[in-house]
């Protein structure tokens, strides 16, 4: 019984990797990506962070909104009470992304990114991966965006500061 679950739980975690994995033989030009847009968008979230060299997970989560013009805020209410804010014209770094994304700006995801996408009815994913030149590509190595209607998931990976998963529930745009 144990080796039938051990050989069902290799399976399962294998063909999640893979399925991450099959995202990055899709690439696209800017202008097919189809992501929904939203001028304003509040959210549950939860944030799942991998500490590098470990198999530690830390798990956080609470309030998410998003407002096109001003940024993302994540008021995170566990393990520890912190609001962070991104604007779009203060972190250069990840509003500018968030900006990016939000306002579909193709000149700066194309200069920055490499575009990945699958579209399978009013599921998507989109994956950037940084070229080489662009600030970012010492910062991470790719991000994974998934959703429907609204973004469900975001998945970051990154070559020194860990791995971040947040997962997004109880949408609604205001």
């Amino acid at each position: 019984m144990k080796k039938v679950l051990i050989l069902v739980l290799g399976i399962f975690l294998g063909g999640s990797a893979m399925a991450q994995d099959l995202i990055f033989q899709h690439l696209a030009r800017p202008e097919s990506v189809f992501i929904p847009q939203y001028r304003a968008v509040s959210c549950k979230f939860t944030q799942n962070k991998t500490i590098p060299s470990t198999q530690t997970v830390i798990e956080s989560g609470g309030k998410f909104r998003f407002n096109a013009s001003s940024g993302v805020v994540f008021e995170t209410l566990y393990p520890v009470v912190n609001t962070a804010v991104y604007a779009t014209d203060k972190d250069k770094r990840l509003g500018a992304l968030i900006a990016a994304i939000a306002r579909k700006d193709y000149t700066y995801l194309n200069n920055n990114f490499e575009l990945f996408y699958i579209r399978n009815g009013v599921s998507w994913r989109l994956a950037l991966k940084p070229k080489v030149a662009s600030r970012a590509s010492g910062i991470m190595e790719s991000i994974i965006i998934a959703g429907g209607k609204y973004i469900e998931q975001i998945d970051i990976k990154t070559p020194r500061s860990g791995n971040m998963k947040i997962t997004f529930s109880e949408c609604s745009a205001y």
